[in-house]
């Protein structure tokens, strides 16, 4: 069973990238399924709009997973019951797991967001959401369910806090895979608890920005006191994605740059 996970795919650039090469990946690499983080893409860089939904269903994409932005377009209401979950532990509107069927195994994946130095949780109205912990969120969710697989897209910013739920699932969770921070890290591997783990994925999006953001306006809002609204960058962009692989237990991260 084979799977492509690709980081948050953030703005226009990382849309039109991966519009013009998710058919070539997957026919190189052979996935069973197609999931993707979907929170930054709509044109601002926050939530899902229906065209990019649109586009994501026309190139194959099976799921579609969140994080803290889910609610950053109003777009997301009228598409929240098709393949999109959002992070469980979001205590708002949206499904929190999806199950597929392949090669007659269940495979569950669900969504999380993180506890540490995330902020608040707003919608598009910027009215704060609730949310609970990551860590009895998931293990109410696969304690209840039957699977034969389990796998998670932790949305969150601290490393520890990612490789903490690995061990705290234990043999419960067969991938996890993290998300939210925008750079990829080179620490994919077979835990000893049989969990294939890697702390971020990282982002498909524009390469001359800071984390998927205009550079003018990071950096005002960095050394500035009157911020700006945050702006997508564009021009050349970069893929960002992993290939899970559950027989035999292997994940590989795969950095691709537009030319």
């Amino acid at each position: 069973m084979k799977i492509l996970f690709f980081g948050d795919i953030n703005g226009p650039s990382g849309l039109r990238y991966f519009e013009q090469n998710i058919i070539r990946i997957k026919n190189e690499l052979k996935a069973d399924l197609l999931i993707v983080n979907a929170e930054n893409s709509g044109p601002d860089g926050r939530g899902i709009t229906k065209e990019a939904y649109e586009t994501f269903v026309e190139h194959g994409v099976d799921c579609l997973t969140m994080g803290n932005w889910t609610y950053g377009h109003p777009d997301f209401f009228e598409l929240m019951d098709y393949n999109i979950i959002k992070p469980i532990n979001i205590l708002g509107p949206g499904k929190g797991y999806l199950k597929f069927t392949i090669q007659g195994e269940t495979l569950l994946v669900t969504n999380l967001v993180g506890n540490l130095y995330m902020g608040d949780v707003k919608d598009y109205n910027k009215q704060v959401i609730a949310t609970s912990n990551a860590f009895e969120a998931a293990n109410e969710l696969l304690t209840k369910e039957k699977y034969d697989y389990a796998l998670i897209d932790f949305h969150a910013e601290v490393t520890g806090e990612k490789i903490a739920l690995a061990y705290y699932l234990g043999d419960k969770v067969d991938v996890i895979v993290g998300t939210h921070t925008h750079v990829q890290t080179a620490d994919e591997r077979l835990l000893s608890t049989g969990c294939l783990f890697i702390s971020d994925v990282g982002m498909c999006g524009a390469q001359e920005s800071i984390i998927g953001a205009g550079i003018e306006g990071a950096i005002n809002n960095l050394t500035s006191p009157l911020k700006k609204p945050k702006i997508s960058a564009t021009g050349k962009a970069l893929l960002s994605y992993v290939l899970i692989d559950l027989k035999p237990r292997v994940i590989r991260r795969f950095l691709e740059y537009e030319k």
